[in-house]
């Protein structure tokens, strides 16, 4: 995982954590293309076991990726997050995203992040 300017991307995930926030991480590539069991392969992250552990840890339940140009999704049991690719065909994906238990929890503040630095 590339680091941006000294652990942004995990302070922010610490930072939305504290504040209960729901995330969806949105990254280039997929951690796996349908579950944490299968073999690494050339679609998927290459620090995959870091990237779990992250968001493991921040207790994150949604991945958007791109990358393999179809629509998979993809479930860690363990983890409880759902992995959605999405590319071209993203419309005929059923919209499951807003029934996950995560949503259930308040929102209080909107916050718009941009590539390394945050305006809050």
């Amino acid at each position: 995982m590339r680091r941006c300017s000294g652990g942004w991307f995990e302070g922010e995930l610490g930072s939305c954590k504290r504040e209960e926030r729901v995330v969806l991480v949105v990254r280039h590539y997929p951690p796996f293309l349908f579950n944490e069991t299968e073999e690494p392969c050339e679609y998927s992250l290459k620090d995959r076991e870091r990237m779990l552990s992250l968001l493991k840890r921040h207790d994150i339940h949604h991945y958007l990726a791109g990358h393999v140009h179809e629509t998979i999704h993809g479930r860690a049991k363990e983890l409880d997050l759902h992995t959605w690719i999405v590319a071209g065909t993203a419309m005929s994906a059923p919209p499951t995203l807003s029934t996950h238990p995560a949503h259930s929890r308040p929102k209080t503040k909107t916050r718009t992040d941009t590539a390394c630095g945050a305006n809050t």
